[in-house]
């Protein structure tokens, strides 16, 4: 087994893994501030696996909260004016927004930000929508980073 480095992130570590069964993407944290975020992310994996990669596993040991992801190949997105990935990243920005709010989804977004809300709804939301966060394999946009 080999591991590479993965640059980006905010967890403590994250690095993709050459395993007998293919790559993994993993992302590890110790303690505050990014173990929650990451058992959050693992809890939100089962309602986004149609626009985003598949959790593998998830462990707990010894302070650490380590999650293997199915590995996309890609690369990040492009959001300059006519880019061909902007209709990719429309298309699952449209099955996003069909995603039903999960019961564990307590950081509505109108208390995330503390003030009167510009969006409310039922709906899960990904706040981090940025290019690094839109992977293009193919002709598919792929979101990651749910924390």
């Amino acid at each position: 087994m080999a591991s590479h480095s993965a640059d980006g992130g905010r967890s403590d570590l994250t690095a993709t893994l050459e395993t007998d069964s293919g790559l993994v993407f993993v992302k590890a944290a110790q303690g505050r501030p990014f173990a929650p975020s990451l058992r959050n992310e693992a809890a939100t994996n089962p309602y986004v696996r149609d626009i985003a990669p598949e959790l593998l596993w998830h462990v707990k040991a010894d302070g650490w909260t380590v999650l293997g992801f199915e590995h996309v190949a890609g690369r990040h997105a492009d959001f300059t004016p006519g880019s061909p990935d902007l209709p990719l990243f429309r298309a699952a920005l449209d099955r996003l927004q069909c995603i039903p709010l999960p019961p564990h989804a307590t950081a509505r977004v109108e208390r995330h930000y503390g003030q009167e809300p510009a969006m409310t709804g039922e709906a899960l939301l990904h706040t981090d929508l940025n290019r690094h966060n839109i992977l293009i394999t193919g002709q598919r946009a792929v979101i990651v980073d749910w924390a």
